[in-house]
């Protein structure tokens, strides 16, 4: 009979264990759910006011005007890839299939866009470490969803 009451005494002990380990997991993964709804909703808006902003626009604008100076910008991502670096190299070597004028012309109008892409971290600088935050945190995943939620896609959204 003790035997019996030890035995029907572990398996409510186990059960209940059981039962405990389920409600903390289900706990932990609402509050899981809950942090990760709370980073992606901050990150989103983070992403939107930086997309929108003046110095990201100028970038933007600066960057168009400097590659619409390559005559044939797919021959030169045939040679140089995805390497940006080779950029001015290509442009040096090439300067005949540019309309810029010169070497020296490329050359400040590329600084000028390194200048306005670090001045935009700079005034962004909370969105750039909450993704940081973010990516160590939920993974790339995380960054992936709020771009295709938040960024237009001018193929397809028209």
């Amino acid at each position: 009979m003790i035997k019996l009451l030890y035995i029907f005494s572990f398996l409510i002990f186990s059960l209940n264990s059981t039962a405990q380990t389920k409600e903390d997991n289900s706990s932990k993964e609402a509050v899981e759910e809950s942090t990760y709804q709370k980073d992606y909703e901050k990150l989103k808006e983070l992403h939107i006011a930086y997309e929108n902003s003046e110095d990201k626009a100028k970038q933007v604008k600066l960057m168009d005007d400097f590659y619409d100076k390559i005559k044939d910008r797919r021959k030169m991502r045939d040679a140089i890839g995805n390497d940006i670096g080779a950029t001015l190299e290509w442009i040096k070597n090439n300067l005949d299939k540019t309309k810029f004028t010169s070497y020296e012309e490329a050359k400040k109008e590329w600084d000028n866009i390194q200048a306005a892409g670090m001045s935009s971290v700079m005034k962004n600088q909370e969105y750039f470490n909450f993704m940081q935050k973010c990516l160590r945190k939920h993974g790339s995943d995380i960054l992936i969803k709020v771009m295709e939620e938040a960024t237009p896609n001018p193929y397809t959204d028209f």
